[in-house]
C-alpha cells in the first residue's frame, strides 16, 4: 500500500468537523492547515472566523399600534437590538397567543 493511498482512506485527513459549546458563541477563532510528506511540512495562511451567538431580545416589548388594531387586524411595533452580538440578525419571529392564555403560534406568514 502506497502512503498517498493510506492518506486517501482517511476521510479525517481531508475533513473534519468541530462542535462548539453554545458558550462559545460570539468569540472569533482561528485556524489553519498543514500539509506533510517525507520530505517536509507547510503552513497555509491563517483564516478566522466568528462564532454565531445568539442575539440581543429586541429593547422593548411589542406594543400595539392604536391608530392600525381593530377588531379584525393588530399591528405591532418594536424597538430593534442596537447589537447583534457578533453575528447578523436574518429576521424576527412574531408570534400570537389564542387570546386565552394558551401557546404562541408564529403569525409571520400564516395564511
Amino acid at each position: 500500500m502506497t502512503d498517498a493511498a493510506f492518506i486517501s482512506q482517511k476521510p479525517y485527513l481531508r475533513e473534519h468537523i468541530v462542535s462548539f459549546s453554545p458558550s462559545l458563541g460570539g468569540r472569533t477563532f482561528r485556524f489553519k492547515i498543514k500539509s506533510l510528506n517525507e520530505i517536509g511540512e507547510a503552513e497555509s495562511v491563517i483564516d478566522s472566523q466568528i462564532l454565531a451567538a445568539i442575539p440581543d431580545a429586541p429593547l422593548t416589548a411589542p406594543v400595539s399600534d392604536a391608530a392600525i388594531t381593530s377588531i379584525n387586524a393588530i399591528k405591532v411595533r418594536w424597538q430593534q437590538v442596537t447589537t447583534e452580538n457578533n453575528s447578523e440578525i436574518l429576521s424576527y419571529s412574531l408570534e400570537i397567543d389564542d387570546g386565552a392564555g394558551g401557546d404562541f403560534i408564529a403569525v409571520v406568514g400564516v395564511v
